[in-house]
């Protein structure tokens, strides 16, 4: 905080907004497209462009290589958290935006089964995960429990026996009938919902897919089989 200054965050935000001539309006609902045009015409085609547009560049950190060990000690209770994480670079085909997605589920289906109901080790296992294409393709994968003190290594290592199980076997029926059930509940909610279509329309229009690809929920079901779900 010490080392911000005023002039400069207030120089970064009207470089930001100096020119909108690469900027993308997304607006969706029940619209009047006459009233949409007249108001868009009045306060949109009068913002500023200087014809430049702009490409994005990763500015993150690398992500780590090899394995990477480390504990923080802190607080009172007698309580353990683990973190977990993966990523690095991605290729991305066809319909792996929806497959990433199945795989995130399909690891806290099988850690919740092993961890928390067979081990015991937690009351609950949280996976989330990322991939994307913008401004480069890369992918996150994360995984966080809290444990008894003194049981940190052995779940972490029954956490990754499972996801060498799942990358190396072809992953069960019963798990694929809950990832398509799960998914085709969610496209169906989905699309009734404003809030849904707006964050897709927006995704797509990032990833550079063609828009009708939202509403494939067979296209992408016909992918999820045993042998897709492993190589992920």
């Amino acid at each position: 905080v010490d080392a911000m200054r005023k002039d400069r965050s207030e120089a970064v935000y009207r470089e930001r907004f100096a020119s909108a001539g690469d900027f993308t309006f997304v607006f969706t609902g029940s619209l009047d497209e006459a009233r949409l045009r007249e108001l868009t015409e009045r306060y949109l085609a009068v913002l500023p462009s200087n014809g430049v547009r702009e490409e994005a560049r990763p500015v993150r950190p690398p992500f780590p290589a090899g394995v990477v060990k480390g504990s923080l000690e802190l607080g009172i209770e007698p309580k353990s958290e683990v973190f977990l994480a993966f990523g690095g670079e991605a290729s991305i085909g066809d319909k792996d935006y929806e497959l990433f997605d199945m795989l995130i589920m399909l690891i806290d289906l099988r850690l919740r089964e092993v961890i928390r109901e067979e081990l015991g080790g937690s009351y609950g296992v949280q996976v989330s995960g990322n991939l994307t294409n913008y401004p480069d393709p890369f992918n996150t994968l994360a995984i966080e429990f809290g444990c008894e003190p003194g049981r940190e290594e052995a779940l972490s290592a029954a956490v990754m026996e499972q996801l060498r199980w799942l990358s190396g076997e072809p992953t069960p029926e019963s798990y694929l009938v809950k990832l398509r059930e799960t998914f085709r509940r969610g496209k169906e909610s989905g699309l009734k919902n404003n809030r849904y279509w707006h964050s897709m329309i927006v995704a797509e229009l990032m990833r550079g897919r063609p828009l009708d690809s939202i509403m494939d929920t067979e296209g992408v079901l016909s992918r999820v089989n045993g042998e897709t779900m492993m190589r992920l």
